[in-house]
């Protein structure tokens, strides 16, 4: 049948994450104070996967949502048709901009080991946010603190290359802002084990 007006909206506002999303992400990303408030996001959710909009992944932890390609593509432009590309792409930064931060706390606390698992599978929302920071200046400032976080994260798991190649495109943007520090210090960290590991 017909999608409910909920499940159009839902549909259209996950088109946001790249490579799929966690209830969690989903809730503070796409709720609002109309159809789509917090609590009733997982039931509309559970229908979209009842109608094999989308796909959900059950592993011991977590439970993680996706789209198919085709569905992908026909969600995007269904965002972009309800004029939220831009509002949503500003919630998405600065959720993974938090969620940047509370990892980097984690890390200096435990080993890291445990937690790379949750970076790799989020690599393709942090590229979206990073690069739509980059594109955006009114969002430089969730993307500054995404960039120091994440760097910070790349550099312990040893994903050099990709780090610097983020941090070298953000050190323009970062002159003028407190950022700048930790920016310099990552590029010269990640060269070194770069040229000296690779």
């Amino acid at each position: 049948g017909l999608l409910t007006e909920p499940e159009r909206l839902l549909l259209a506002r996950l088109a946001v994450f790249s490579g799929g999303w966690t209830l969690e992400s989903a809730e503070a990303i796409c709720k609002d104070d109309n159809l789509l408030k917090k609590n009733k996001i997982l039931n509309i959710l559970s229908q979209l996967v009842d109608r094999s909009l989308v796909v959900a992944d059950f592993s011991e932890d977590t439970t993680r949502y996706r789209f198919l390609d085709t569905i992908f593509h026909f969600a995007q432009g269904k965002l972009k048709e309800i004029s939220q590309w831009e509002a949503l792409h500003h919630r998405h930064l600065d959720y993974f901009s938090n969620w940047a931060k509370k990892l980097a706390g984690i890390l200096e606390k435990e080993a890291p080991v445990h937690l790379r698992a949750e970076v790799d599978i989020e690599s393709n929302n942090i590229r979206n946010a990073l690069e739509w920071g980059l594109q955006n200046q009114e969002a430089a400032e969730n993307a500054l603190a995404l960039i120091s976080q994440i760097g910070l994260i790349w550099l312990k798991h040893s994903h050099f290359k990709e780090a610097l190649e983020w941090v070298l495109r953000y050190m323009p943007i970062s002159e003028k802002h407190p950022s700048h520090a930790r920016l310099l210090f990552l590029a010269t960290a990640l060269s070194y084990w770069r040229d000296n590991l690779t």
